[in-house]
């Protein structure tokens, strides 16, 4: 299975959409920094880290844009090429060099890590930008979102003695669930149209369960909600878990029975 993992890790990093997500990822970024300084440029040096940083910014939409579009960065990059394999008669060719389920398990892990790196990489860089700019130390309770982060169980204490860490926390839950939205495509790849369809298909369900899940119920396992470091709705790590794990088990499930089928599209 290596040989495998290493040829789709090289298409991977060929890949047009690795790239354009990367590029519209970044561009958020640096867009964000650049809002905040020319916003704030009379009392910049009163802001600090957790004032500045993408995920923590509530002052631009930049934020808001940035998790909200968090599928397509994720799938753009190699996700909607298991349809392609289908549609080109690739996975033909591979098939007669691996099994089903060797090609499977390398599909989807490369299809993991590139989404998880390609989210993880902008809020990584912007984190880094800040940092060199301003002082790391902790608004003051009364200022800023402090008030409401302490109040929440999720990563508070990171929050409170380190932002750079808190940021960390939240870049790698970012880049895990990133991961598994990403293998969605590769879940409905066979039931689709086309390859827009399959890149499309984790934004819209990442959407519409966000949206059930703050009319319905508070908000509290809205997954857009979750991802974002904001913490605009009040969540605990076991909720945070009970959701990777429950989505890690489907996902797996699925692509477990996929891999047994011996019929080739």
């Amino acid at each position: 299975m290596k040989p495998v993992i290493k040829f789709e890790f090289y298409r991977a990093f060929r890949s047009r959409g690795f790239y354009v997500a990367l590029l519209l990822g970044t561009a958020l970024a640096i867009g964000d920094i650049v809002l905040f300084h020319n916003a704030f440029r009379d009392t910049i040096d009163a802001k600090v880290v957790m004032q500045t940083w993408i995920g923590t910014d509530y002052q631009f939409v930049t934020n808001s844009l940035f998790y909200a579009l968090l599928p397509i960065l994720a799938a753009l990059p190699y996700a909607g090429t298991y349809y392609e394999d289908i549609k080109t008669g690739y996975l033909k060719n591979i098939l007669l060099h691996t099994s089903r389920r060797g090609y499977y398990m390398a599909k989807s892990f490369v299809v993991f890590v590139m989404a998880a790196i390609t989210v993880m990489i902008p809020l990584l860089l912007d984190l880094m930008a800040v940092m060199t700019i301003y002082p790391l130390r902790m608004p003051e309770r009364l200022e800023f979102l402090a008030a409401g982060i302490l109040d929440v169980n999720l990563f508070s204490g990171l929050y409170e003695t380190n932002g750079a860490l808190y940021a960390l926390a939240f870049i790698l839950l970012d880049g895990l669930f990133a991961g598994l939205l990403a293998l969605v495509s590769v879940c409905v790849a066979e039931r689709v149209e086309s390859m827009f369809s399959a890149i499309v298909i984790p934004f819209a369900f990442y959407i519409m369960w966000s949206a059930v899940m703050m009319e319905n119920n508070d908000g509290r396992f809205s997954v857009m909600e979750m991802l974002n470091p904001l913490q605009s709705v009040v969540f605990s790590g076991l909720q945070v878990v009970l959701m990777a794990v429950g989505g890690t088990l489907i996902i797996i499930l699925w692509l477990f029975l996929k891999g047994r089928r011996k019929d080739v599209l």
